[in-house]
């Protein structure tokens, strides 16, 4: 087992999680972002079923988690790219849902 490369993949781990939560933070339908000291952030939104169906009809691979916590979707920490795309739709998503109630 490379060390050094095992090292690079979890300073990149930690690094996009920090980015992901702070991209998240800005989201105004996002509730909480648990702590994590993991691969993955547990996040609450002010509808997970919706969010979660429709990050699903797009394609983008989350874990609905309202039956155990109620509101939240698991995000796994992905690669930048992944990252990126998830945050460009989760933006989407919440545009689209405010231009319901303006």
């Amino acid at each position: 087992l490379n060390s050094a490369k095992v090292k690079e993949n979890v300073e990149l781990i930690l690094s996009e999680r920090k980015k992901l939560r702070d991209q998240l933070s800005k989201l105004d339908f996002v509730s909480t972002i648990y702590p994590s000291d993991s691969n993955f952030l547990l996040v609450e939104f002010e509808n997970a079923n919706e969010v979660y169906d429709e990050l699903i009809k797009r394609k983008i691979i989350v874990r609905n988690r309202t039956q155990l916590v109620r509101n939240c979707i698991r995000i796994t920490v992905g690669k930048p790219l992944e990252n990126k795309l998830l945050i460009e739709e989760l933006k989407q998503i919440e545009d689209e849902k405010s231009a319901i109630y303006r």
